[in-house]
């Protein structure tokens, strides 16, 4: 009788241990689903924050031109801080792989102001690459991959 229970008991352990690896496994499968959706929403988080700190900057500096490329070097910042915050790992290579998407998308802003020879958007997309270009770095040197200053 004590061997019939034994064995009863064995097959119980492997009932509970049955269920406790499905569960493991359905979290593991929400965490995966969770870590793409994030992959998937690095780029638009990045470009919806340069988006608002380019509106906030002009809201509040619009009188004062001297101010305005500050605006431009925080939109570049702030491009690579919220792709860096979204990202759910690999940070420092995502600051990388921003950082080459935003200057390649300021080198070619600043061409298209240099056709047209206004100099000013010229200078603001310099400053912009400038700002992604520190914040990559930023990342990259940081312990973490976020660029916080």
């Amino acid at each position: 009788m004590a061997g019939g229970n034994s064995q009863a008991y064995d097959q119980m352990d492997v009932t509970v241990k049955l269920r406790d690896n499905t569960t493991q496994g359905m979290k593991g499968v929400f965490m995966d689903a969770k870590s793409i959706l994030r992959w998937i929403l690095v780029a638009p988080a990045a470009v919806l924050a340069a988006i608002i700190v380019w509106q906030v900057c002009n809201f509040f500096m619009y009188d004062n031109p001297l101010l305005m490329p500050l605006a431009s070097f925080a939109q570049g910042y702030a491009f690579i801080l919220a792709g860096c915050m979204v990202a759910p790992r690999a940070k420092k290579k995502t600051a990388i792989a921003l950082g080459l998407v935003g200057v390649i998308i300021a080198v070619l802003s600043g061409f298209a102001a240099l056709q047209q020879q206004n100099w000013l958007p010229v200078a603001y997309a310099l400053l912009m690459g400038a700002g992604i270009i520190v914040a990559a770095y930023t990342a990259h040197r940081s312990s973490d991959g976020v660029p916080m200053p």
